[in-house]
């Protein structure tokens, strides 16, 4: 049972970056219309959530090695959580964008941390298996969070998608960081460099 725990948490902490920049994608036109603008300026929301994602990113490779991975996901959930309210309640695309700014600081930490966190959990060995197989998961739910995102919007408004997803990050970010000792980058006895290049040689 604890062994599945891990499993489930490592795909949701590896795909919230994916699913949250897309569950939207197929909603623009009505969110649109909601929030008194246009399909543009909804595009640009995505955008800007790809460019302070990536940015991120940098800052927190660093952030890891010096305060390990539980500090680091303790310190993003809020700014996600935060990030997903004001995308829910937001009533212009200003404060959409604000929401989808936080959403991306917050997600960076999860997008950086989880294969470094696969090695601490399973191994060096195990977990580059573990990290290939989520890779390939990451990448479908690139497809499946717009297919999602509108079911729920069919039946409960596209607003919803932002409570979904916060629920989801805290619950995957909660039951992580009860299942992990206080582990930087350096306790893996893995090179940092090696860890962040394999991010993209799995």
């Amino acid at each position: 049972m604890r062994q599945l725990v891990k499993y489930l948490s490592l795909i949701q902490l590896s795909t919230l970056g994916m699913v949250s920049s897309d569950i939207y994608l197929s909603l623009l036109p009505a969110m649109a219309h909601d929030l008194g603008s246009n399909i543009n300026a909804m595009q640009f929301s995505i955008s800007i959530y790809i460019l302070i994602i990536g940015i991120s990113q940098f800052f927190v490779g660093y952030g890891l090695d010096r305060y390990g991975i539980k500090r680091i996901l303790i310190l993003s959930a809020p700014l996600y959580v935060l990030g997903c309210v004001i995308c829910y309640l937001s009533e212009s695309s200003q404060s959409f964008y604000w929401g989808r700014s936080l959403q991306a600081l917050g997600a960076a930490a999860p997008l950086v941390a989880w294969q470094p966190l696969t090695i601490e959990l399973f191994g060096e060995k195990e977990g580059r298996s573990v990290g290939t197989y989520l890779f390939i998961i990451m990448f479908l739910s690139l497809g499946v969070a717009p297919f999602f995102g509108a079911i729920v919007a069919q039946h409960y408004g596209w607003r919803l998608n932002f409570i979904i997803i916060a629920v989801n990050a805290v619950i995957c970010i909660v039951s992580l960081i009860f299942s992990l000792p206080s582990v930087t980058l350096k306790n893996t006895g893995i090179p940092q460099q090696i860890l962040f290049k394999d991010m993209f040689l799995l």
